[in-house]
């Protein structure tokens, strides 16, 4: 699939015993590219290599000899790759559009600077019932974080396209310690260091839901503990950028109290202080009522007095008092309205 010397887009496609999918994604692949690619399939250990028969020629594939997860996956792609730039493909999911028309979109909208210049281009998600796309993403432009913060909003990794030179030069690379949004992460820390974002505006990705997937496994202990060190190093990352971080940290505060209340009832006592004494300690590091609030007023983003009392409750730092309105049902209670809201 390579012509003329190296590819314009590498695909990297990590994979684990999903082979009712892969088909579909290396077709949409096929279908929808013009240019010259090269597909990088990484196998993290799948139990049933029978799919290997059916591979299309000219697929490089690469096996891990254990399982070490989708960082590890895409960092070993990232190596191997030789295109201009790299596209992350999820083995369940398509694209839907020749990546070369966000290339060609983003030569337009750059046409006062050399293309080599915007290391990250993006296009979204196709549209699907029940998705509202960010406004990160509607409005086609050449920008950087530092002149547009809102594009810490940007959510879909996937959606990108990523000079290949760019990532090795600032060394950008997937946390092998996180197990849940370690792309979300590794985006974030793209954006904070590139020059140039292009903004397409095009669709371009097709993600699929699926129960069993990482993404959409039922809460456990470990992805609570996981999603603490995500906030913990996300906010490291995007505390820089005003009130567009705190919206950013807000929407994570929210999903990481619902995750723990969930998860409340398989928590010991001791583990639950544990846990509740590092969330109080993040919460009062990277959160404020102030910047709450403003993020808010600049974001249209829900905050008002029960979100105010229930980050005041995981900040106070009384643990006793903590483990005692969880297991009354009084931050329940708090939370209903909050669960509604999102």
């Amino acid at each position: 699939m390579v012509s003329n010397g190296k590819p314009l887009i590498s695909f990297v496609i990590p994979f684990f015993n999903n082979h009712p999918f892969l088909n579909d994604c290396l077709r949409s692949v096929r279908e929808h590219t013009n240019c010259a690619v090269e597909i990088i399939l990484i196998d993290d250990a799948s139990s049933d290599t029978s799919y290997r028969k059916a591979l299309p020629a000219g697929v490089v594939l690469l096996c891990n000899n254990n399982r070490r997860g989708a960082s590890f996956s895409r960092n070993r792609g990232i190596e191997a790759a030789s295109g201009t730039y790299i596209c992350f493909l999820d083995s369940d999911d398509k694209i839907m559009r020749d990546p070369e028309e966000l290339i060609d979109a983003a030569n337009t909208l750059a046409a006062s600077i050399p293309l080599v210049a915007v290391p990250l281009i993006a296009g979204r998600l196709a549209k699907r019932e029940g998705h509202q796309p960010s406004r990160a993403i509607l409005q086609a432009r050449l920008s950087n974080v530092k002149n547009d913060p809102w594009l810490i909003q940007l959510n879909d990794f996937c959606t990108l396209l990523y000079r290949r030179d760019w990532l090795k030069q600032q060394h950008l690379k997937f946390d092998p310690e996180l197990t849940y949004s370690e792309d979300v992460l590794f985006l974030l820390g793209c954006i904070s260091k590139a020059e140039h974002v292009c903004v397409t505006g095009l669709d371009f990705y097709d993600y699929r839901r699926r129960e069993n997937s990482v993404t959409e496994a039922s809460n456990s202990i470990e992805k609570l503990q996981n999603r603490m060190i995500f906030f913990e190093k996300m906010a490291q990352v995007i505390s820089p950028y005003g009130e567009a971080a705190g919206f950013r940290l807000a929407k994570a505060y929210k999903w990481n109290v619902r995750l723990l209340l969930d998860l409340a009832g398989q928590l010991g006592e001791s583990e639950l202080r544990t846990i509740l004494a590092e969330k109080n300690k993040l919460y009062r590091q990277y959160l404020t009522q102030n910047s709450m609030e403003s993020a808010a007023a600049a974001y249209g983003f829900s905050w008002n007095a029960e979100d105010a009392e229930l980050l005041s409750i995981f900040q106070s730092g009384n643990i006793d008092q903590l483990v005692y309105d969880m297991h009354s049902g009084r931050i329940e209670k708090l939370f209903s309205p909050f669960i509604k809201r999102g």
